[in-house]
């Protein structure tokens, strides 16, 4: 007897079903119930009549409930504000990383923003390399937490093009003001600074020291020593 398997592949559900397979009685032989080949139709004259089909139910449909378009947008618009509330609650579900070599501490949190360290501990947090948290985005530090972490560096990893608001100007001040010295990963046009986007910044750390801060390119076209 045939099992029936499920498999959830990348969001699409495939079902296969017993008995449903090439040689199924389940298919049908009737040769009234095929289709025309792509031969027989025209390719236009098929387009011009799916296009009059989808007309003529959107008129029906309007006919039918006036307010339904109206109805409709309100549902996008709250299913989106839902989305962007669940991505704001699961930025606070980020790994936080404390990794430590040789004597300096490296601070790594995601996507996590001020509120959600608050159950740290100190000792837990602190930290000589912080990567800013949410892109550096106005929510990623507070004046508290940064006297928590208090980093030597910080590295902002924020696109040049700061579609989502990231390296805002007032984070970055707000560090400064606090004497942290500051770096990117790929530099937005702030406060005078700017690298060659997409660059990877490199920190080599011995005896307890960051002997060596650089950035590299994939290709290792542009390198230079800050």
């Amino acid at each position: 007897m045939k099992k029936t398997a499920v498999i959830l592949l990348a969001g699409i559900l495939i079902l296969s079903l017993p008995g449903c397979g090439e040689d199924s009685s389940m298919v049908s032989q009737d040769p009234s119930l095929t289709t025309e080949t792509a031969e027989s139709r025209d390719p236009e004259q098929q387009a011009e009549e799916n296009e009059e089909a989808e007309d003529r139910l959107s008129e029906e449909r309007q006919a039918e409930d006036p307010a339904g378009e109206e109805e409709e947008d309100k549902i996008l618009e709250s299913f989106l504000q839902r989305v962007s509330c669940l991505d704001e609650g699961m930025n606070n579900q980020s790994l936080i990383l404390r990794v430590e070599w040789s004597g300096v501490s490296i601070l790594l949190p995601g996507d996590t923003n001020r509120e959600g360290y608050e159950d740290l501990s100190e000792d837990s947090v602190r930290a000589n390399i912080f990567k800013l948290g949410h892109h550096g985005q106005k929510d990623s530090i507070s004046d508290e937490l940064l006297e928590k972490i208090s980093p030597e560096i910080a590295v902002c990893c924020a696109s040049s093009d700061q579609k989502y608001h990231s390296a805002d100007e007032k984070v970055m001040i707000q560090l400064e003001k606090s004497g942290v010295k500051i770096f990117f990963s790929d530099c937005p046009p702030v406060m005078g600074k700017q690298v060659p986007p997409h660059q990877a910044l490199v920190f080599r750390i011995e005896e307890g020291e960051i002997k060596e801060k650089k950035y590299i390119s994939k290709e290792k076209a542009y390198e230079s020593e800050i």
